[in-house]
């Protein structure tokens, strides 16, 4: 049996239906040192009732009540035995090879703490893969914030968007959706903040670990798909919520001084909560 170098931790919810495409894409890689760990946040269908297998070794740890993203990834790196943590939603399916490039980040790179890969929808366009360092103008700017529905500010939140890369390079932000991170920054950083319950930890976790000296390297080499799933209307009310929750925690944690900001960035994100209360 290879040595384990790599622990893949998936965090599920209710994600029966697409979990099993997600282990099956792993059973392709061609990187053989590797783990998957599900940690379940207190599905309706517990993992452990699917008939789940894979030819890697596959634990599955179960929450009795749902502890959020941040806390569930922290729950599966405790009980991890790789060097390299690869955090991966339950909807994504990394191509072969991804697993491999993404570990030679690190080998090429020892201050490297965060490798991400190219992220595609399932019909193969390019999607969002990496992102800069909110800051008060980029969080107003945002694809979420109710500015970027109007003609004029819409220009200003195409700007902020980064350009797709040919080559591996430094950026600020590696989403979770599919991060691979050092274990040794990993848990020099604490792990992510589990103040976060949904979105932004991986801004946080990225930010502090720049902070600290290391390096957050996207590799467009590696390719991920991610398969959005659609959800249910209440779920999107849900993500709404907990992701202004979340910027708000975001940007109190690291410009604790910009009070006036704070409040104009609350007062924004919270009519794009009402707009979506009225719809839905």
């Amino acid at each position: 049996m290879d040595k384990i170098l790599v622990s893949v931790i998936i965090v599920l919810h209710n994600s029966q239906k697409v979990i099993g495409d997600s282990i099956r894409a792993l059973d392709k890689s061609e990187y053989e040192g590797l783990e998957i760990i599900l940690v379940d946040n207190a599905s309706e269908i517990p993992a452990d009732k699917l008939d789940l297998i894979s030819r890697h070794p596959l634990r599955i740890i179960t929450n009795n009540n749902n502890e959020g993203f941040g806390k569930a990834c922290n729950i599966g790196a405790r009980a991890a035995n790789g060097e390299y943590y690869f955090f991966l939603n339950p909807d994504a399916r990394p191509s072969p090879d991804a697993i491999g490039k993404l570990v030679n980040v690190f080998e090429d790179c020892k201050q490297a703490a965060v490798a991400g890969p190219q992220l595609y929808f399932e019909d193969g366009r390019i999607m969002q893969s990496y992102r800069n360092k909110p800051n008060f103008k980029r969080l107003l700017f945002s694809r979420n914030s109710p500015l970027s529905k109007l003609p004029f500010f819409s220009k200003l939140t195409e700007d902020s968007l980064p350009p797709p890369l040919k080559h591996s390079q430094d950026v600020d932000i590696i989403p979770g959706t599919a991060m691979m991170v050092k274990k040794g920054p990993f848990r020099e950083a604490g792990g992510f903040d589990e103040r976060f319950f949904l979105y932004a930890e991986d801004y946080d976790l990225c930010v502090i670990l720049n902070e600290k000296g290391y390096r957050i390297i996207h590799q467009p080499d590696a390719s991920v798909y991610h398969i959005w799933a659609a959800g249910s209307d209440a779920a999107e009310f849900f993500r709404v919520k907990e992701h202004n929750r979340s910027i708000m925690k975001y940007y109190r944690k690291h410009f604790p001084d910009h009070t006036l900001r704070t409040l104009i960035l609350s007062a924004l994100l919270s009519l794009r909560k009402l707009y979506f209360s009225i719809r839905y």
